[in-house]
């Protein structure tokens, strides 16, 4: 096995990644089908704007490990407008769900992990909820979540700047209620 990792990995190619539809990530991947013969490649967590159709297609193939760890942060259109995500919560959607009807001819099921950064500034209890549901709806079996921190140690981040920081004891009660939901779906 052999697993592609990189904090960029969907953003192969790429000297800027605002410029989503350069991702050069399908080649990268075709490549590697093509020209060697390792029997299982895993691949690690991708940022989502980057999978296009192309992608999907080549996860059909046997040899890739039929897991998917997208690095979402919300499920929110308006908390991933506040990040500057190039995409929104309907793009997601529509990715999971193309995702989850890949047809393999091993018949193994695709299985869909997430990052989540929940309790981002100005993060409405609409927001968490829809953030929530939709691990529920989409049976997400493992979830990464984490508290926004501001990186006081060393950098602020933009958005420890941003009105309406969310209070810790909030964060909390979010945090265990997204984890306690993940662990179920898993069981």
């Amino acid at each position: 096995e052999v697993v592609l990792t990189g904090i960029n990995l969907s953003a192969w190619w790429l000297t800027d990644t605002n410029q989503v539809w350069k991702s050069r990530f399908a080649e990268l991947l075709e490549y590697i089908l093509k020209k060697t013969s390792i029997p299982r490649i895993r691949i690690s967590s991708m940022w989502p704007e980057f999978i296009d159709d192309k992608c999907l297609e080549l996860f059909k193939n046997t040899r890739i490990y039929p897991h998917f760890h997208y690095s979402v942060q919300s499920w929110s259109s308006d908390i991933l407008k506040s990040m500057h995500r190039h995409y929104d919560g309907k793009y997601m959607r529509d990715l999971l769900k193309k995702t989850l009807n890949i047809k393999r001819e091993d018949w193994v099921k695709v299985s869909i992990w997430a990052d989540l950064i929940v309790w981002f500034p100005k993060e409405s209890e609409e927001d968490f909820i829809d953030t929530y549901n939709l691990v529920k709806d989409w049976l997400i079996m493992k979830v990464h979540a984490f508290p926004f921190s501001n990186h006081t140690l060393w950098e602020h981040v933009p958005a420890s700047f941003f009105p309406h920081q969310i209070d810790e004891k909030i964060k909390k009660q979010r945090l265990d209620k997204l984890l306690n939901l993940s662990e179920e779906i898993r069981n």
